[in-house]
């Protein structure tokens, strides 16, 4: 099963990670915008139908700590301000 990479920081961000995961519309809707999700095949369909290569996941790294991501937001927020 592949992770997924959403970090739920409210209530319904943890609903959209539960639609991301197990509602076939919402995925199929992902993977014309490159996302990957359980269903390898959408995401080859979709890569397909752009004719662009689907390339192979062999890895994905752990998500990072919530500081972590604070810290990136914040400092991106900083930096467009």
């Amino acid at each position: 099963m592949l992770k997924h990479v959403l970090v739920a920081r409210s209530a319904a961000g943890k609903r959209l990670g539960e639609q991301l995961s197990t509602n076939p519309v919402l995925q199929t809707i992902a993977a014309e915008y490159g996302f990957r999700s359980n269903d390898a095949k959408l995401f080859e369909q979709a890569m397909a139908q752009l004719k662009l290569p689907a390339p192979e996941l062999l890895e994905l790294g752990d998500i990072p700590a919530t500081h972590l991501l604070d810290a990136m937001q914040k400092t991106i927020t900083d930096q467009l301000q």
